[in-house]
């Protein structure tokens, strides 16, 4: 079965809208626990504060939606916001053309973009600069955005930098931490995770019911309540219920049920042995690795597999002892 098909077999079983788990899903709505005060303070101090705006959490704490919800809450006849990823824009070079080039230039350098800003700010719209996984940015990179930052006598630029708790490190080791207010975010609360996950449930067309507390306790705890973690453990969760339930079930009588490339193997044997009682009328008796007799006293006997009307026992060959076939 390839991925696509499980992803299908995993929403049918479900009857999901669509898996309500993946990082991107239709009509997706924010989550505002422990996120909305960020996104205000944000844009309080992109109004009144010439400081650089850092944020800061591991992999998976939301950073790039908090990003985007940054972007869609501005106001749009006011503002321009240029996002840009690290991950393709990690030196400062780079950096200044990317954001350049989102503001309708091609400039490469501090002044042309500081520029570009300036005649923005005269027209009255701001000019927000935005940088995902900003832990990637090169250590001028960093100065860049500072110096933008800063601005000159003419504008300035809003700089946000969305990036994991490494970034403050680097930053204080540059000195630029002192120009830069810093929020962390915070993991979700029990409550928390239940209401997201209630919240993606009902996106999808279904309800938080599918879980139990038990189940629920359990996603939170792996997760450390943070967001992309829980999408990741709650899928997990979903997806062994289904498998257990579809699972077949043992064969009545507790008869034992071996894997597959056993069931193959001992097949091969059994072959192999009706086949030397099918060419000689019968099985020589094997001895043993130390010259007794198979079932002399005292010794134990070598397994043996019961043939429907033979009417006799067939010791199976040990490993290493294979007699040869006669042919007449």
């Amino acid at each position: 079965m390839t991925s696509l098909q499980a992803d299908e077999a995993f929403v049918e079983h479900y009857q999901f809208t669509h898996d309500p788990f993946t990082p991107r899903v239709p009509g997706f709505k924010f989550f505002p626990a422990q996120r909305k005060p960020v996104l205000a303070q944000l844009h309080q101090l992109a109004r009144y504060s010439a400081l650089m705006q850092v944020v800061t959490g591991p992999l998976g704490s939301g950073k790039t939606l908090l990003r985007q919800a940054l972007v869609a809450s501005s106001n749009k006849s006011s503002v321009v916001s240029v996002p840009v990823s690290a991950r393709q824009a990690a030196s400062s070079p780079m950096l200044l053309r990317a954001f350049s080039h989102g503001l309708g230039g091609s400039y490469q350098d501090v002044d042309g973009l500081l520029g570009q800003v300036a005649r923005l700010n005269q027209v009255g719209q701001e000019v927000y600069l935005l940088v995902d996984d900003a832990e990637k940015l090169q250590d001028e990179a960093l100065d860049t955005l500072a110096a933008l930052a800063a601005g000159d006598s003419d504008g300035r630029a809003h700089v946000f930098l969305f990036g994991e708790p490494e970034l403050l490190a680097r930053l204080d080791a540059r000195g630029r931490a002192a120009n830069c207010h810093v929020q962390q975010l915070q993991p979700y609360t029990l409550a928390d995770t239940r209401a997201y996950l209630a919240q993606r449930l009902e996106g999808a067309g279904q309800e938080l019911e599918l879980f139990d507390d038990a189940q629920i306790e359990e996603i939170h705890a792996e997760s450390g309540g943070w967001p992309g973690a829980i999408n990741r453990v709650a899928r997990e969760v979903l997806v062994e219920a289904m498998l257990v339930e579809h699972q077949p079930q043992a064969q009545a009588g507790g008869g034992l049920s071996l894997p597959k490339k056993h069931i193959v193997a001992l097949g091969v044997v059994v072959a192999g042995v009706a086949l030397a009682l099918v060419m000689k009328g019968g099985a020589p008796e094997l001895p043993r690795p130390d010259g007794v007799p198979a079932g002399e006293s005292g010794v134990a006997s070598a397994p043996s597999i019961e043939f429907a009307g033979d009417g006799k026992a067939v010791p199976l060959p040990l490993v290493g002892q294979g007699q040869p076939v006669p042919r007449e």
